[in-house]
């Protein structure tokens, strides 16, 4: 079979280094209107900060996007005003590139965009609130600089301290009336990660962590309630946490506290729960999701301790409407060849529901676009409307493919799923095939047309390649026990997952034993390291995108310390746990597949020494040292920001497979 030339296909490497994307749609309270954000997806080389357009469009009428915002600046987390006449934004306006400061902006004719926080102070806004009543906005931005920082900063005094208590973010009120700021009475040594108003708009709760390091959120946590009337006032210690890694915390009516947790509060490897909070015993109880499916969020309807719940469930995505007791009242929308990016529910007072959301279709070549609809309850379903017509390139190429599910058993007879993309012009196959793998691992592929520079199954498949892409165990969507294999379990089941899923296609006809390729990003690129690792040469080549290949130093280096010890097994500081069975590099030898090593410099996940090491494993003991390539994109962290760079990985992979699979 000739695949296309990079002039015949579907989409090119420059076009989705140059495209946008999507973020944060955010309904009105009137639900009259939905806003989002649209950003380059990669900084251009003469960019040397992001910005971005703050969009709307109308819930109730087809292709009534348009933009709000110049886009020369970077105008992010929008949320409307109480009555639906204004937004409420942080923006670098002020300064490009420079600290993002609150901003309001007056939804009508001629209206201009005014600071409501001091666009001269050095540190940012992190995050912001507004109250239920719409006259105070709660947000957080750490201290100004002192006298002697400036000064150590000027004589580039600027040794790292790794345990030090710098830009530890703090909690405070904005007036917004009068534009006058309070800062509350919290430990000034702790952290201020996330936080949720009182039903009521009288009392905060806040979650703080022991520094404004990520892996600090792994380790215990505070709870916290504050007084608006008080906010000089000391604390109250609602309790304490194993770790600060909740989201969405939320206050509902009835005073049920809710987050989205693991469901086992005793490990950061398993299935996402919306978790009750329960002070008395400094615990969290599973409330909804967990068992077989996942938990992707918390969204308050603010009616009748109602919330709204986006439930992961294989490859699909259903939301539904549940109450404090965690029993489902119904589902607005399921999924059904398709795949739902962010999105927003509300609840109206006469018992309507409105739903906004991204939303993308593999199948049916569907870009990311903004869809919202309404229904007259919670047990009847939404029809969406699309309501924007960004990424027309994407939807308008020449897709010679076909994706759909594929199922199959693995070798414990464990039923998985993932997705499978075969060419259509190409005859009945079998193909040359590539093995794409996601990373995580607690993450799923689903059916949506996923274009960038770490994901590849649509970019190959439009290519004329056939891709597979399986939901192996450790994936999300499947509650946690599934989810939960992969602590210490990485390169055992995860892997014969993934490899029987390639049998399976090869024995159905679809896949060419002989030219088989296997890539991936993060965990993904871990699979493939250990994929080739394992069987030398099953695969004719392999992309290694910023993976894993020795989880010991892993531990030592990465910024989620607590996470891939957990994810390997072991830690080198306790040696009595014992060596991991899934360090590739301790397997190199004798592997014959052709591997593409990518890698950024600056990446804190999984730091670079992860890739040279693999390198000078198989240059010094692989069959075919010559296969072996590496790249290291300089200033990049672990998901890549510049357009040149992903340009550029793009290219590499489509060579690399065009290379040694045709």
């Amino acid at each position: 079979m000739q695949l296309p030339t990079p002039m015949s296909l579907a989409v090119t490497p420059e076009a989705i280094a140059t495209s946008d994307q999507l973020l944060q749609p955010v309904l009105s309270p009137d639900c009259t209107k939905v806003l989002y954000r649209v950003k380059p997806l990669y900084k251009a080389a003469d960019k040397e900060h992001w910005t971005s357009a703050l969009w709307v469009a109308d819930v109730d009428k087809a292709g009534s996007a348009r933009q709000l915002t110049s886009g020369l600046f970077n105008d992010y987390n929008a949320v409307f005003s109480h009555d639906s006449q204004s937004l409420f934004f942080l923006s670098d306006r002020h300064k490009a590139g420079g600290k993002a400061q609150i901003y309001t902006l007056p939804l009508t004719v001629g209206g201009e965009a005014t600071p409501l926080t001091n666009v001269d102070l050095k540190k940012g806004v992190s995050s912001f609130r507004l109250s239920p009543d719409g006259r105070y906005i709660v947000y957080t931005s750490a201290d100004e600089p002192s006298a002697a920082d400036e000064d150590k900063e000027r004589r580039k005094d600027d040794a790292i301290v790794f345990s030090d208590k710098k830009n530890l973010a703090k909690l405070r009120l904005l007036r917004i009336a009068t534009r006058t700021t309070v800062t509350f009475n919290l430990p000034s040594d702790w952290h201020a990660l996330s936080f949720a108003w009182s039903p009521d708009g009288e009392q905060l709760v806040v979650c703080m962590s022991q520094s404004a390091r990520l892996e600090h959120m792994e380790v215990p946590g505070r709870y916290y309630t504050v007084s608006l009337r008080e906010p000089n006032a000391a604390p109250n210690l609602l309790m304490t946490r194993l770790d600060a890694n909740g989201g969405d915390l939320t206050w509902l009516a009835d005073g049920t506290l809710l987050e989205v947790r693991y469901h086992n509060q005793h490990t950061v490897i398993a299935a996402h729960s919306v978790a009750k909070l329960v002070p008395t015993e400094n615990a969290s109880q599973p409330l909804y999701c967990g068992v077989d499916n996942d938990a992707d969020g918390i969204f308050d309807l603010r009616h009748d301790s109602l919330f709204a719940v986006p439930v992961a469930t294989g490859l699909n995505t259903r939301v539904d409407i549940v109450d404090s007791s965690g029993a489902r009242v119904g589902s607005l929308y399921e999924t059904n060849d398709e795949a739902l990016g962010s999105l927003d529910v509300k609840r109206l007072n006469d018992g309507s529901y409105v739903f906004a959301c991204l939303r993308s279709s593999g199948p049916r070549k569907e870009a990311w676009n903004v869809w919202a609809g309404r229904t007259s309850s919670a047990t009847s379903a939404v029809e969406l409307t699309k309501l924007s017509a960004h990424h027309s390139w994407a939807e308008e190429a020449q897709w010679q493919t076909k994706t759909e599910a594929f199922t199959w058993s693995a070798r414990d007879g464990t039923k998985l799923e993932g997705l499978i993309s075969k060419p259509t012009d190409a005859g009945k196959g079998p193909y040359p095939t590539v093995l794409i793998v996601h990373g995580g691992p607690y993450s799923r592929d689903v059916p949506a047309l996923n274009l960038s520079f770490a994901s590849w199954h649509s970019f190959l498949s439009g290519a004329g390649f056939c891709t597979i892409s399986p939901n192996y165990r450790g994936s999300s969507g499947r509650g946690s026990a599934f989810a939960e294999t992969m602590r210490g379990g990485v390169g055992t089941v995860d892997w014969t997952d993934c490899e029987d899923m390639v049998d399976a296609a090869v024995a159905r006809g679809i896949a060419d034993p002989k030219r088989l390729g296997i890539g991936g990003w993060s965990q993904g690129g871990f699979m493939t390291a250990w994929g080739v690792a394992q069987s030398k040469n099953k695969f004719k080549a392999g992309c290694m995108g910023a993976g894993v290949s020795d989880w010991g130093s892993m531990s030592e280096e990465s910024d989620m310390p607590e996470f891939e010890t957990e994810l390997g097994g072991y830690a080198p500081w306790n040696p009595s746990q014992g060596r991991t069975r899934g360090d590739a590099i301790n397997h190199v030898k004798g592997v014959e597949t052709a591997v593409l090593i990518l890698h950024g410099e600056k990446d804190e996940r999984v730091p670079v020494g992860q890739a040279t090491g693999y390198f000078r494993g198989l240059r010094r003991e692989g069959k075919h040292p010559e296969r072996c390539e590496l790249v290291i994109y300089p200033r990049e962290p672990h998901g890549f920001t510049e357009r040149t760079h992903a340009e550029d990985v793009l290219k590499r992979v489509l060579d690399h497979f065009t290379t040694w699979l045709t």
